[in-house]
């Protein structure tokens, strides 16, 4: 009998201590929430680059995307942007 009363006493005790734990512990805490979004400018990623460089004489470039207008320009080595085309635009093949 006291085995009887022993095991009934620590389950009494756990089911209390858990009981005690999940409303302490389980709904007294505030859910995870995530961050709010990162203002971006008009400006945030508004150009894409893919460089290259010329085989035969060592020269860097890059064609440079707008992604607002679609247009797309090539710049080689030191020289000025050169618009060559149109993203948004597509000219009829020739």
């Amino acid at each position: 009998m006291t085995s009887t009363n022993r095991t009934l006493g620590l389950g009494v005790a756990l089911a209390a201590a858990l009981t005690t734990g999940f409303f302490v512990g389980g709904s007294a805490r505030q859910p995870a929430q995530a961050q709010p979004a990162a203002a971006q400018s008009a400006a945030t990623g508004r150009y894409q680059l893919s460089s290259f460089t010329l085989q035969e004489s060592r020269t860097p470039g890059a064609y440079i995307l707008d992604t607002q207008t679609g247009d797309v320009f090539q710049v080689i080595g030191r020289d000025e942007p050169v618009l060559c085309g149109s993203a948004a635009k597509p000219q009829p093949r020739k």
